[in-house]
């Protein structure tokens, strides 16, 4: 694994019980590790929350002015980035309100301060609101009068909204910049189905959110139960396609820090989550990921529900593939395909995933729904779409060779699991 020294180092400065005893070891910021270094930190979403760590320790000076001067202007940056994106999402909300569509917020500004401190600390993309079925034409209308189109609205899923592209991302963006083209993604409920797996997820969730006054401004947020509930399958719902943001699993570690004791609130989840097999297996396999990536304990209650679903490969993945398979660049690490059959309960949706994750058929891009402003830019919207998936092809050919490798690891890890229980148990 490319920098797995520097990862360690951020992770050590993020845990609970924060250690920046090795931060002088960063690479030259301007070196190729270095650059590296940066880039995984600006992909991992945890650039703005290590930068914080160190001003709020009073070790800023401890690492070389290059780092300084690259972190401090991301903070600068992605500062003036949320200040415009809390101006359009107070436009959304009057568009919204002046449609009569009860829009409830979701992600994005509404995760602080419960799972993040400070809303410039996220580096946040779009904006997700989710509605009743019913409203799902009116919440259009909205949009449409707001700029934003969809090529088509879908009754039963997420529908991507996006305002015209002028430029084209491409990777060397900067991606604290103030946006130069936005987007809204419209949900029915808080998960979103696939070939894969199924889950049971509450569908009242917009009839059980609550108001929130969001700089002056009445918001409709999601309940914290829902909040949490949405945040996990989120994570999950990533990592079946191979890869989380670590932002994401640290938000959630924020949340057991705050509201680790509040039994009642933890009961409250597990009766919105639900008993079935496929729900269990996703919180095991995220609340497993954050105990061991960033050392958090998990709430009595929480421990208790998912313990049916920790089975013993589970956990051996986790102790055994876990951290690495977090701590992996984008686009992720195949190795989760591993314990497939321990996260999807039918058969044939396990064969399905197999199926997609070897060879997928469908590059996910950022630029997929975006209409292009004008031919020559649809002209290199199609150029740089192409270049994206041969980049995505190309990795995926690394990891599809790697995987055996892979497999001969989990069975040697499962083989010395199995010993130790026998000799536990002789």
């Amino acid at each position: 694994m490319r920098n797995l020294r520097f990862k360690q180092i951020v992770l050590a400065a993020l845990r609970r019980e924060p250690c920046l005893a090795g931060i002088r070891a960063l690479p030259d910021a301007d070196s190729r590790k270095g650059q590296r270094a940066l880039h995984w930190l600006d992909e991992s979403g945890l650039a703005l929350s290590f930068w914080r760590q160190l001003e709020r320790s009073g070790e800023t000076r401890r690492i070389a002015i290059d780092w300084q001067d690259a972190l401090r202007a991301r903070a600068a940056q992605n500062r003036k980035r949320t200040e415009e994106m809390k101006k359009e999402f107070r436009r959304l909300l009057k568009a919204f309100g002046d449609c009569g569509v009860r829009a409830v917020a979701m992600k994005g500004f509404t995760l602080v301060p419960d799972f993040c401190e400070d809303a410039h600390l996220r580096h946040q993309v779009d904006f997700d609101f989710l509605v009743e079925p019913e409203a799902l034409a009116r919440a259009a209308v909205a949009l449409g009068a707001g700029g934003y189109s969809a090529r088509h609205v879908k009754s039963n899923g997420e529908t991507c909204f996006t305002t015209p592209l002028r430029h084209i991302p491409s990777h060397g963006d900067n991606v604290y910049e103030v946006q130069r083209h936005r987007q809204v993604d419209l949900h029915v409920g808080i998960w979103e189905e696939s070939e894969w797996t199924s889950i049971m997820a509450p569908a009242d969730c917009v009839k059980r959110a609550e108001v929130r006054i969001f700089e002056g401004e009445k918001t409709l947020e999601l309940s914290l139960e829902d909040k949490f509930l949405l945040h996990v399958l989120h994570i999950y719902r990533h990592s079946l396609r191979s890869w989380a943001r670590l932002s994401w699993i640290l938000e959630l570690c924020r949340f057991l820090d705050l509201h680790g004791t509040e039994e009642a609130l933890w009961n409250r989840v597990v009766a919105r989550a639900g008993d079935s097999r496929a729900i269990r297996s996703a919180f095991a396999f995220v609340l497993g990921l954050a105990e061991r990536v960033f050392h958090r304990p998990l709430p009595g209650p929480m421990r208790a529900w998912i313990s049916e679903a920790l089975s013993v490969p589970l956990e051996v993945w986790l102790d055994n593939f876990g951290l690495e398979w977090a701590l992996s660049d984008w686009p992720g690490s195949l190795s989760n395909v591993l314990i497939a059959s321990e996260l999807i309960g039918d058969s044939g949706m396990q064969r399905a995933y197999w199926r997609n994750r070897l060879w997928p058929r469908n590059a996910q891009t950022s630029i997929g729904d975006v209409e292009c402003a004008d031919s020559r830019a649809r002209v290199k919207w199609q150029l740089a779409r192409t270049a994206y998936i041969a980049q995505r092809a190309l990795l995926h050919v690394r990891d599809l060779c790697q995987l055996p490798v892979e497999q001969r690891r989990w069975k040697q890890a499962l083989g010395a699991s199995g010993r130790r229980a026998c000799h536990a148990n002789c």
